[in-house]
């Protein structure tokens, strides 16, 4: 048996990157374990099938004789439903610690705008506090016209939440406010 320290580090925030990449995982999982299960079959194979099924018996290949259902998109989207509504699933989601997540993530944002208004009140607007890269500095001023490090840094924190490796989908309305 398992080493239930070990099995409790899977749902642990205290590593927000960590736990970041073990929910995206399982999230990505189970969307798809119903739709891998459940393959579909457009017309246009069946089609390129037919000539395919001469040559496999020649070679001696009898898989295609096997039955195969087709399956639309509402059949996946319903096996998916009931996949996450099952009790196991459900319960298995209510382990991870999404509030403390989004915690952490919510202060290194605060941390980094908190650092940089106050770099900003001890040395004037023109203070260097714009944490990216140059490159990431004169696309944003292009864009958006934007002037002041600043606002840099604003707006790099507003795209960090959104990055693949920080959001995560049950918290948008948490990343929204």
């Amino acid at each position: 048996m398992a080493d239930p320290g070990i099995k409790m580090a899977i749902f642990s925030p205290g590593i927000a990157n960590v736990l970041q990449a073990n929910y995206s995982a399982l999230d990505t999982f189970l969307s798809e374990l119903a739709s891998s299960l459940l393959l579909l079959q457009s017309p246009q194979e069946e089609v390129t099938q037919d000539e395919e099924e001469k040559t496999s018996i020649e070679s001696g290949n009898f898989s295609h004789l096997y039955y195969r259902p087709t399956i639309k998109a509402d059949a996946i989207e319903r096996a998916q439903t009931r996949l996450y509504a099952h009790p196991t699933t459900v319960e298995f989601s209510k382990r991870w610690n999404l509030p403390i997540y989004y915690q952490l993530r919510f202060a290194e944002f605060c941390k980094r705008l908190d650092k940089a208004i106050e770099g900003v009140c001890r040395e004037g607007w023109t203070a260097d506090v714009f944490t990216g890269d140059a490159k990431d500095g004169k696309k944003i001023s292009d864009t958006f016209g934007y002037e002041l490090p600043f606002f840099f840094e604003l707006y790099d924190i507003l795209l960090s939440m959104w990055k693949p490796d920080v959001y995560l989908r049950p918290l948008t309305h948490r990343f929204l406010r």
